[in-house]
């Protein structure tokens, strides 16, 4: 259909967006020292854990969840000018609190809009999301590039970015919410029984993706510094570790849903576990730049697998008016990692040096893994 396009191009737009923001703001911001970063950087995260949940209510109240996301896309383009000029640290700490309140909501909304459109009219949700994961990559390194030229392409390439991603989406096909209520029946519009959400199940869900996301916000943060500063290599060469890091995603999300019927959750999960104590193990001791592209290779797989299982999990079991919502706390889970992994990290960091640091990156995934493939019971995708 040709409507699928749009999303297609949402995807890559939105993604483009936080690439910017995730992979060189960090590095802007290298100037403070890594405590003082680490704080600042913690301000992003720490809204971001209730500012998704008000965002998934508000979308689920409103006729239509596509004017919010184009909405939030301008405003955050505000702040992020902002941060991006040389202002005072309290202006600094402002700018990136309201960037990240406007901001934060993106992959929530945006995955309820795709999923939507995807189960209407049985298309793969994966080879949409696949885009998003090309344009992060892709974008990394094409910014990197005329950020080395001129620091002042950074905001401009923003500023362009939101305007056009708000234009793409209002024309997005999106069923009315209205319309759905009215359709349904109160009891067709509740889980049955036995897809209700298991507690146990989704607790040890939640702590993996805790976990996965923890360690990858400590590579973004404080990595990015130790790869230029310390490893000596161009600002560019980073753009291309970006890249690494997400093209492993690729044949993962074109073979999404084959891989999810394919085997349990359980499974899944504990594999995205294992790949990741690997990673941000060899991380501490291979410096090497191709052994460096080899190894980021392997996150697409586990930050992927992991929340999209967690995705995949609760939408099963959660009636379609309060998907925005569900999808929501996915985001405040991440959230949470992120504060504590610029806080914990940053001292961390501070204290024993960014490398060092690199060992709280081992050991909770190490737990988290661990806790899965203690349980007795198998946790299925589909029961």
């Amino acid at each position: 259909m040709k409507k699928s396009i749009l999303f297609y191009w949402m995807n890559i737009m939105l993604y483009s967006m936080i690439t910017l923001y995730n992979s060189y703001i960090p590095l802007k911001l290298s100037f403070l020292g890594e405590a003082r970063k680490g704080l600042l950087l913690t301000v992003s995260p720490a809204v971001s854990l209730l500012a998704p949940l008000l965002w998934g209510v508000l979308a689920d109240r409103m006729t239509y969840r596509k004017r919010l996301l184009s909405a939030l896309c301008i405003l955050s383009s505000v702040f992020f000018l902002v941060i991006c000029t040389n202002v005072s640290y309290p202006v600094l700490f402002s700018a990136i609190l309201f960037y990240a309140f406007f901001s934060s909501s993106y992959g929530g909304l945006s995955d309820t809009l795709t999923l939507g459109y995807c189960n209407q009219y049985g298309l793969p949700y994966g080879r949409i999301r696949l885009m998003g994961t090309l344009g992060y990559g892709i974008f990394a390194v094409l910014s990197g590039a005329l950020i080395k030229l001129s620091a002042n392409f950074l905001p401009a390439l923003y500023l362009i970015l939101a305007s056009a991603t708000a234009c793409i989406i209002l024309p997005l096909p999106e069923e009315s919410n209205r319309n759905q209520a009215a359709s349904r029946s109160r009891k067709e519009r509740r889980p049955k029984k036995s897809q209700k959400i298991r507690p146990p199940h989704f607790a040890l869900i939640l702590f993996l993706v805790f976990a996965v996301h923890f360690p990858l916000t400590y590579f973004y943060s404080f990595y990015s510094e130790y790869f230029v500063y310390q490893l000596g290599y161009p600002t560019w060469y980073w753009g291309l570790i970006v890249f690494s890091t997400v093209l492993g995603e690729i044949p993962l999300l074109i073979n999404l849903d084959r891989l999810t019927f394919r085997f349990s959750l359980k499974a899944i999960l504990s594999a995205a576990g294992i790949l990741t104590v690997l990673r941000y193990f060899l991380l501490i001791f291979l410096h090497s730049f191709p052994l460096l592209l080899l190894i980021c290779f392997s996150t697409g797989y586990a930050t992927t697998m992991a929340f999209y299982s967690a995705t995949k999990y609760l939408l099963k079991r959660i009636s379609n008016q309060y998907r925005a919502t569900g999808q929501a706390i996915l985001y405040s889970v991440t959230a949470l990692s992120g504060i504590l992994a610029n806080l914990l990290g940053g001292m961390a960091a501070n204290r024993f040096g960014i490398r060092n640091g690199l060992i709280l990156s081992v050991i909770l995934p190490m737990a988290a893994t661990l806790c899965i493939l203690g349980r007795r019971f198998q946790i299925q995708t589909n029961g």
